[in-house]
């Protein structure tokens, strides 16, 4: 069930990612936007300025028993999240599992869409680790988020971020795929005023 009310600031650019799954692992849905600007003062008179997230839900689903992950009914939420519950759903970005049928529809749909995989680079997972560290990301409670978080392993053979044995990172992934995409939008820069030499330094960094 979706709430109009309990929808915060609904004019503020959002992005989704999108973890699909059909069988046995489940699929993940995360929602967020930016809230704010920080200052952070890194020392020595360093001050850098990188953007506070906010995210509005992080879902699991679960794949039904005996049966699929209807795919489409994910596509369905977030049209209905932007044209009935007025909520500025500007970009999508799924994993690669399954997901072309999704972002042709959502793009002829008018959303921006792309692929963003979290295992083919850590840095996703190194913007979201600093955003966490710096206080910089407004989540939800959420048990088995804050559990695949804690559980998250660095694979240095493979230099990938994976999770452990009888574990999960669906939802971890999602999360990851909001800050990190969130944090490279200019756009998301522009509408807070922040200069464009400095997004493009931060940028650098990260």
């Amino acid at each position: 069930k979706i709430y109009p009310n309990d929808i915060y600031h609904p004019k503020e650019a959002r992005f989704i990612h999108v973890d699909l799954a059909l069988t046995g692992d489940s699929a993940g849905i995360v929602c967020g936007y930016v809230s704010a600007f920080p200052k952070l003062n890194r020392g020595s008179n360093v001050i850098e300025v990188l953007p506070e997230i906010t995210v509005d839900f992080a879902l699991e689903i679960y794949p039904p028993k005996s049966g699929e992950i209807d795919i489409a009914r994910i596509r369905k939420m977030i049209i209905m999240l932007r044209d009935k519950m007025k909520m500025n759903v500007r970009w999508v970005t799924y994993d690669q599992f399954q997901s072309a049928d999704s972002i042709q529809t959502l793009r002829q749909n008018g959303f921006t869409t792309g692929l963003r995989s979290m295992d083919r680079t850590p840095i996703p997972y190194e913007t979201l680790k600093q955003a966490i560290y710096d206080g910089r990301v407004k989540i939800p409670s959420h048990d088995k988020l804050q559990k695949e978080l804690i559980e998250l392993e660095f694979d240095a053979r493979k230099n990938k971020i994976d999770h452990p044995p009888n574990s999960s990172k669906d939802i971890s992934d999602c999360l990851a795929g909001v800050v990190y995409g969130l944090t490279m939008r200019r756009e998301t820069w522009a509408r807070w005023g922040v200069l464009s030499h400095t997004f493009e330094e931060q940028i650098r960094k990260e």
